[in-house]
């Protein structure tokens, strides 16, 4: 059966985007589930690569005459993986299998990221403060009034910049943002300190760097609430 399959893989370029397309399909599967328009993206390039494959190839896929040949197709790849002929499809084998599982390790993270964690919350009444990972941004801000004299409201502010209310008490608000395709799940947690000011903390559930994602948010919403006099 293996074979057979092989049969309709001789051209090297036909091996090299099937050893790029065979894993990202694989992967799109459990990708569907933690993040699904990334496992979207990778089933759909995953397989336009295999008929691109068989542009150069001058052969139809193996699996239109047999549909077993979907599960050769997986055999070859991993066979490609220590065939080591042409050692280039073994490389670019290799290199595929490494970048979905790094997407797939995403995924895993996007899903961890759903859960509240157990640091959102007062603490004696207080934020708590940012750990020294660089995925937490914490700031205060005296927000401007209206000219009739009353606050602004700054609830919609945070909300058109995507925010959603999550949870409000006792002069505190939570707030969640999606960010990305993964659909990560950051905390903004707000305290009213007096009249006009507010404290604003805002971290990511999981990982160990934003890429300063929290800190633009936030500044993005200070600057708009900021009153013009600071």
């Amino acid at each position: 059966m293996l074979q057979d399959y092989m049969n309709y893989h001789q051209n090297v370029w036909n091996k090299l985007t099937h050893a790029v397309g065979i894993p990202m399909i694989l992967v799109s599967l459990p990708l569907f589930y933690f993040a699904w328009p990334v496992g979207l993206i990778f089933f759909l390039v995953g397989w336009a690569l295999q008929f691109l494959g068989h542009f150069f190839e001058g052969k139809r896929p193996a699996f239109l005459k047999n549909i077993t040949h979907l599960f050769s197709g997986v055999a070859w790849y991993f066979r490609s993986l220590i065939s080591l002929k042409p050692i280039a499809v073994t490389l670019v084998s290799w290199l595929a299998l490494v970048v979905c599982l790094f997407f797939l390790r995403l995924g895993v993270f996007a899903e961890a990221s759903h859960e509240v964690p157990a640091g959102v919350g007062l603490v004696e009444g207080q934020l708590r403060p940012c750990p020294e990972t660089p995925n937490c941004f914490a700031t205060s801000v005296v927000v401007k009034n209206q000219e009739g004299g009353d606050i602004i409201d700054w609830v919609s502010v945070v909300e058109a910049n995507g925010g959603q209310l999550i949870n409000t008490r006792n002069r505190y608000w939570h707030f969640t943002f999606k960010t990305g395709l993964f659909g990560y799940v950051d905390d903004l947690e707000v305290l009213q300190v007096s009249a006009n000011e507010f404290k604003f903390r805002s971290a990511s559930r999981v990982g160990y760097s934003d890429l300063g994602a929290n800190q633009k948010r936030v500044s993005k919403i200070v600057g708009e609430l900021a009153s013009p006099s600071l």
